[in-house]
């Protein structure tokens, strides 16, 4: 996968700000933003009329308009663009700091210096005086992250982004050990349904039943953090199989998928397990489940091999015996998902 990282200023939704103001603003993302209220990236995840959205990165250093190396991407030296790239956008969350990944355009088309609108694409476009842009996609390519799917910082510091708003990482990853897992993760959250989970919070941000505050603890069970989570730590102490410790590699996992599952069964931690981020994927595509006592259960479809590399044996079994309330939602998925 050849991957572009394009760091902008930070916004809300990027659907522009004329007409807006009240709902979003841009904060950071270099001088000319900062003197000015607004930049080209304001309408980065705009859906224009043919179908695209067009994406800006800042080029300009000074009075000079700088090429972006797109030789990086495997391009020819005198070719003008290059297809197929997969366009991260990281922008400064301005109460915590730290670059976050704020979402990313797929199969998009990135040029090498800055392309002029020959009319406006949008009337979101024209309203905010947007007359250029580096990054092309199509609208169902483009996924961006609600604010409370924006999670950890990148670091700072040698092979990582710098003050260039754009960096290749792939220039890195085989040096950098923690560049490549980094990249490995997000392209685990890239692949792993995620534009289910950001309608999924689009509609709870939307409902009109729900207070503030339930839909603050919806986000947070949603997007594994919060009381769920929490009150999964506190009753497991790590993996429920492993006893692993590490939070970074642990899922807050609901036995009854989400989706299938009512606010209240959402916000029960008996519908939830404690599994490093392996076993998860597997319980959550039914390659392993459990019995009442808590026993593994092991799908004919998980071969012997596998099931070593995941260090589990017909003898694992959960740390805690299930209580009545997690043994009906097991129930639930030997029913519903274990592959028998």
């Amino acid at each position: 996968m050849s991957i572009l990282f394009c760091n902008i200023g930070w916004m809300s939704r990027y659907e522009g700000l004329e007409g807006k103001r009240d709902t979003d603003k841009i904060v950071g993302g270099g001088k000319w933003i900062d003197d000015h209220g607004s930049g080209g990236e304001i309408c980065n995840f705009v859906k224009c009329r043919d179908g695209f959205v067009y994406g800006h990165v800042e080029t300009m250093k000074g009075h000079r308009d700088r090429a972006i190396r797109i030789e990086q991407l495997g391009a020819s030296a005198d070719a003008g663009y290059v297809d197929g790239i997969t366009v991260v956008w990281t922008a400064t969350d301005p109460d915590v700091r730290g670059r976050r990944v704020v979402g990313w355009y797929r199969d998009a088309r990135v040029y090498r210096s800055r392309q002029r609108f020959r009319r406006h694409p949008s009337s979101q476009h024209e309203a905010d005086s947007i007359e250029s842009f580096c990054v092309r996609a199509r609208v169902n390519n483009a996924v961006l992250l609600p604010m409370e799917m924006r999670g950890s910082a990148l670091k700072s510091g040698k092979g990582w982004m710098g003050h260039v708003p754009w960096w290749f990482p792939q220039r890195y990853a085989e040096a950098d050990s923690e560049i490549a897992e980094f990249l490995r993760r997000l392209n685990v959250l890239m692949t792993d349904g995620v534009e289910d989970e950001v309608a999924e919070v689009a509609r709870i941000r939307s409902a009109t039943n729900l207070t503030v505050t339930q839909k603050k603890v919806l986000l947070d069970a949603r997007i594994g953090q919060g009381q769920f989570r929490q009150s999964l730590i506190n009753e497991w102490g790590g993996c429920a199989l492993m006893g692993c410790t590490v939070s970074d590699l642990l899922r807050a996992s609901h036995i009854k998928p989400w989706k299938l599952a009512n606010n209240q069964e959402r916000l029960d931690h008996n519908n939830g397990l404690l599994l490093l981020a392996s076993l998860d994927a597997a319980f959550e595509c039914g390659l392993i489940g459990f019995s009442d006592s808590g026993k593994i259960l092991i799908s004919p479809s998980l071969a012997p091999r596998d099931r070593q590399l995941l260090g589990i044996t017909s003898d694992t079994r959960l740390r805690i015996p299930p209580s009545r309330a997690r043994q009906a939602y097991l129930q639930y998925h030997r029913a519903e998902k274990f592959r028998a």
